[in-house]
């Protein structure tokens, strides 16, 4: 890894487990305690860049509940889900 530190078994698990966390708090309900739990995944100075049709951004706290909500609002997240699938590490090993 280039002369640093392995990754400690409990680092990747928390890398593994943000990207699950965010999905399982997106399909959560619309309601403002969903949001607010979605929020607290991330750190206060958080960035998130969407790239759909627009280009947006939003930061911090009140950017990733305005996020959130455009999320909800835009796209049949009541009908959707997300799903995980099986993961391999980069060297091919399962």
């Amino acid at each position: 890894m280039g002369g640093k530190e392995p990754l400690s078994v409990h680092d990747c698990f928390a890398i593994f487990e943000q990207p699950r966390l965010h999905q399982r708090h997106i399909d959560n309900d619309a309601s403002l305690a969903s949001a607010r739990s979605y929020v607290d995944l991330y750190l206060p100075e958080a960035k998130f860049t969407m790239l759909d049709l627009r280009h947006m951004t939003f930061k911090g706290p009140e950017g990733l509940k305005q996020f959130y909500d455009y999320a909800r609002s835009v796209f049949p997240i009541h009908k959707w889900f997300h799903t995980e699938g099986n993961l391999r590490n980069r060297r091919g090993r399962r």
